[in-house]
């Protein structure tokens, strides 16, 4: 009652306040001959808010409920920058908050806070993942990602949330998709995968796939649960072998046979059975990968890309931003070899020989390691490229439809150059341990470390 009250009182002074601007008004154009009816517009819409809105809450933080908020879902997959990606979404998550309304949730960068900087705490992805496959609305992480969205639907406020392991650990079951959908429900859903070429995501999936735990990599080979690193050039065979035979599932995952042999165009087809709008972040776009992201992917991002592009301050901070080191297996499988010749005895702690192995290898340079080199033969390496071929146009099928031959022709020939020119830098070649071993020089020296890290009993 008292509302409506003030309501009332509010509504007489408005009403008296534009009489008599509609009473000068139309004396000083009635000589034109035109009176507007913006007024008696705006009256009818006062009462009627006066009429039909005194039920409503008073306050309320959204000004327009039927607009839905963003929610940029990022699924990876894995090995496509992903990593990159959430680091530097950490780094410009206070400017887009601020700016654009925009909120990352996570996950955070590795090693850092779990606080992200725009007061939010990044939700812990793999918990969430369990809870998506079990239908469990009381998991940690599901309960955590869902507070955070009613929090920010109320305020009309966007938000971003990235997962690689959205791209192969989720179980391609109906109640997993049924899941996530209705916790999606009232957003409006933009779901983005991130490419790579074949060739060039394969040799990062490697060293994903085969990284063991910290506690495993202390274990030689045959002691307790070790086990060795394999080569690229045999698990680039085995890939392919199970890619011609048909088999097209994936290393890794809940279940193996969930998502297929190339992950982003498999998560690709399976989201966009269940979304709308689901976008492609091509690695190989002339803008960087970040401005890409802000700039296409985020819809109403204005601020925030704009400073990205032209702002000279912003732009040299996302040039430093995080990027992870290459890795490699050289010293573990060199190490592991010389185990299984016997220079090196289990009493050598593998961690400590690994090191030192390591150590060696940036000091002799890799010029001068050319020569142990094992790269892929001419029919191996012909076989990648028109995988990778065939992936290319399938992706850019699925993306614009209808493609010409013209067009396919010139993303053939682009894949065939940017694969030659990793090709030209041994980027699929191995170090050959046998090869080393056979080397005087690298047996004394293997020896030697040996001898050194031997435990004494």
């Amino acid at each position: 009652m008292k509302i409506k009250i003030e309501w009332f009182y509010v509504l007489l002074v408005a009403i008296a306040t534009f009489t008599v601007w509609k009473s000068s008004t139309f004396i000083s154009i009635q000589n034109e001959g035109q009176v507007t009816n913006n007024v008696d517009v705006v009256l009818q819409s006062l009462l009627n808010h006066v009429s039909n809105g005194t039920n409503q809450s008073r306050g309320s933080v959204d000004t327009n409920p039927a607009r839905k908020p963003h929610f940029i879902l990022h699924i990876g997959p894995p090995k496509t920058a992903t990593t990159f990606i959430q680091c530097n979404l950490q780094k410009l998550s206070e400017a887009l908050s601020n700016d654009d309304s925009y909120y990352f949730v996570g996950k955070n960068c590795p090693g850092s806070s779990s606080y992200i900087g725009n007061n939010e705490t990044s939700i812990p992805g793999h918990f969430l993942i369990m809870g998506l496959n079990d239908a469990n609305t009381h998991n940690r992480g599901y309960e955590a990602l869902k507070s955070r969205m009613n929090y920010h639907h109320l305020k009309g406020n966007n938000i971003i949330y990235s997962n690689e392991g959205l791209a192969n650990h989720l179980i391609d079951q109906n109640l997993t998709w049924n899941c996530l959908q209705s916790m999606l429900t009232g957003w409006d859903v933009r779901v983005v995968i991130g490419y790579r070429h074949y060739f060039d995501w394969i040799r990062s999936f490697y060293y994903q796939t085969n990284k063991q735990h910290s506690r495993l990599e202390k274990k030689w080979p045959n002691q307790g649960n070790g086990r060795r690193h394999p080569s690229f050039i045999s698990f680039l065979e085995y890939h392919l072998q199970r890619k011609e035979s048909g088999n097209l599932s994936i290393d890794g995952g809940v279940q193996s046979d969930a998502f297929g042999h190339h992950l982003t165009i498999t998560a690709y087809k399976k989201y966009s059975s269940y979304f709308d709008n689901v976008q492609l972040l091509n690695l190989y776009n002339d803008e960087n990968i970040m401005t890409d992201f802000i700039c296409r992917i985020l819809p109403d991002a204005g601020k925030t890309c704009h400073r990205l592009r032209f702002n000279e301050d912003i732009v040299k901070e996302e040039h430093n931003m995080v990027n992870r080191a290459s890795q490699s297996f050289d010293a573990h499988r060199i190490s592991e070899a010389a185990f299984d010749r016997g220079l090196i005895s289990k009493g050598s702690p593998k961690e400590v020989v690994v090191k030192m192995v390591s150590k060696k290898l940036e000091e002799t340079g890799v010029k001068s390691l050319s020569m142990f080199l094992t790269c892929p033969s001419s029919s191996l390496a012909s076989r990648v490229l028109d995988v990778s071929i065939n992936y290319e146009i399938e992706m850019l099928e699925l993306t614009k439809g209808k493609v010409s031959k013209s067009e396919k022709n010139r993303a053939k020939a682009a894949h065939v150059s940017m694969y030659r020119n990793n090709e030209a830098k041994n980027r699929f070649c191995d170090l050959d341990p046998e090869l080393l071993l056979n080397n005087r020089t690298w047996v004394k020296i293997l020896s030697t470390i040996g001898e050194i890290t031997k435990v004494r009993e």
